[in-house]
């Protein structure tokens, strides 16, 4: 799977060495992203924005963490080829107490 978080500035995508990578791959999953830590998809970086992340990474799930205060997220989630789940990304973002609420609900999405 790919987590990304698409909904503030410039959208980047979740490694292992972070946080966020590394819930996700104690949770069971195989983290696709080899960048340690995050990548920025931008233009003019290695990987431009998203579609290309899925297709370079081929994931067969995407995971989108939305900041509570987003007003908008990159339109590119509706363009790619695999499904994406959002999920809260204040459980997330920070260690600590509320990446055990992250963790139920990611558990709660991909058991349906």
């Amino acid at each position: 799977m790919l987590v990304i978080s698409a909904c503030s500035a410039q959208p980047y995508s979740f490694g292992r060495g972070h946080v966020v990578g590394d819930a996700f791959a104690h949770a069971g999953f195989e983290v696709v992203e080899t960048a340690e830590r995050i990548r920025h998809l931008r233009p003019g970086e290695e990987i431009p924005g998203i579609v290309a992340a899925v297709e370079r990474f081929k994931p067969e799930l995407l995971f989108s963490l939305t900041p509570e205060n987003a007003e908008t997220c990159s339109a590119e989630l509706g363009l790619v080829s695999v499904p994406v789940v959002g999920l809260e990304g204040r459980h997330f973002f920070n260690p600590g107490p509320a990446l055990l609420t992250g963790l139920a609900q990611l558990a709660e999405h991909t058991q349906q």
